[in-house]
């Protein structure tokens, strides 16, 4: 499955141009004149030096947050287009894409907020723990290692939601759900993509080091490479690919007609 995904994604380019766009909208640097020496920690100075550079920052930021469920779910039914007929219908699927928007918005808002629940919990608990201990520099190791380890587990657990949500057609909590389900299932299957786009995302950072264009390229197709492995590895579990044929079958008979 993972040959298959790895396959589709270099054979289908229009498939990644979505996360592309996506990523080079993340990746646009703004230009700083001013230099920041001389401020100190004086907040108020530097946001008046950078109220600019700022402001831009959080433009970015905004339109990013509210395009990217569109370019996101356009991804997911393209590749669910091409595992299910075996084509990819490019314009219809980018006008579908909005029937998922508010329902993809809504769940990155909720992944944003609970990340930042759990980012604020544990500073506050390994940061007792840390004080409790008198400084010990063993617990505040332990409990990094923790953090990151219970941060990786679900973060396996909900990165199928909103593939499910697109394939399924499925509401807020029935994506979640699902999305357990199949983590579960697959927990080390998807942490084997998720390591080979570290170490891909590694090596294409230390040999395209200044050429950030080839580095958000890369990227995309990695991210692309999760999303298809996903939807290929769901479609195969819990639809069969008998729904496969079908859909092959009424494509060829709407083109006899």
């Amino acid at each position: 499955m993972f040959k298959k995904s790895l396959k589709l994604i270099f054979t289908e380019p229009l498939m990644v141009l979505p996360l592309f766009i996506c990523n080079l909208l993340g990746n646009a640097r703004i230009p700083v004149k001013n230099q920041i020496v001389g401020y100190g920690f004086d907040i108020n100075s530097i946001i008046r030096a950078y109220s600019r550079q700022i402001i831009a920052a959080l433009l970015i930021m905004v339109v990013l947050l509210f395009i990217s469920p569109f370019l996101t779910a356009w991804t997911n039914l393209m590749v669910k287009d091409k595992v299910l007929s075996g084509k990819i219908d490019f314009n219809k699927n980018s006008k579908k894409a909005f029937k998922y928007y508010v329902r993809v918005l809504v769940v990155s808002l909720a992944l944003i907020a609970a990340l930042i629940i759990y980012i604020f919990l544990s500073i506050f608990i390994i940061g007792s723990l840390y004080v409790a201990s008198k400084g010990s520099a063993g617990v505040f190791i332990i409990g990094i290692l923790i953090f990151v380890l219970i941060l990786g587990f679900v973060a396996i657990l909900v990165t199928p939601v909103i593939p499910i949500l697109v394939v399924e057609d499925e509401g807020f909590t029935g994506a979640f759900k699902r999305s357990f389900e199949f983590g579960f299932s697959n927990f080390f299957n998807i942490l084997g993509v998720f390591v080979f786009n570290m170490i891909i995302g590694l090596l294409v950072g230390i040999i395209f080091k200044n050429v950030k264009i080839i580095q958000t390229l890369i990227n995309s197709y990695m991210s692309t490479l999760l999303t298809v492995y996903i939807i290929n590895k769901y479609i195969e579990e819990y639809i069969g690919f008998d729904k496969q044929n079908e859909v092959q079958a009424l494509e060829d008979s709407t083109t006899l007609e």
